[in-house]
């Protein structure tokens, strides 16, 4: 059985785990897709819980294509977030890349999971045991 691939895009901060959003079975990641499902959330609660003004909350994320493009960067450039550049030749420094992804593969991969809900289910599940994991300093980051 090959197990099927999905693609999840993680919001960290300080505060931890911030936003999950699962890319719906059949959907490409675009620009578009990124803007309205990724940035505009956060923007939308940044400003309705903390009352965000231009400037006020970065974003960092890679070099990919979709984050490069002149449709995101021009929603971003025109929203509260200000960019925290990427370096175009340094290695990955997402956490997300080096340390969730990974977890998160090994967690998932005796799991079978026959619905949408059950993997969100399972995802959610694993994000907790790691903030666990963390807080009793049972794994280093």
């Amino acid at each position: 059985m090959v197990a099927e691939k999905r693609m999840i895009t993680v919001c960290l901060s300080g505060g931890g785990f911030q936003f999950v959003h699962f890319l719906p079975k059949g959907t490409t990641m675009d620009s578009k897709v990124f803007t309205s499902e990724v940035i505009k959330p956060r923007q939308q609660k940044y400003i309705k819980e903390y009352h965000a003004k231009r400037g006020e909350y970065y974003l960092h994320y890679d070099n990919a294509p979709i984050h490069k493009s002149q449709y995101t960067q021009s929603y971003i450039n025109a929203g509260i977030f200000n960019i925290l550049k990427y370096h175009p030749f340094s290695p990955d420094i997402s956490p997300c890349d080096y340390y969730f992804f990974g977890l998160l593969k090994q967690e998932l991969k005796e799991i079978m999971m026959k619905s949408e809900e059950k993997m969100k289910t399972e995802v959610g599940k694993i994000q907790m045991k790691i903030i666990q994991w963390i807080s009793k300093g049972l794994y280093e980051v």
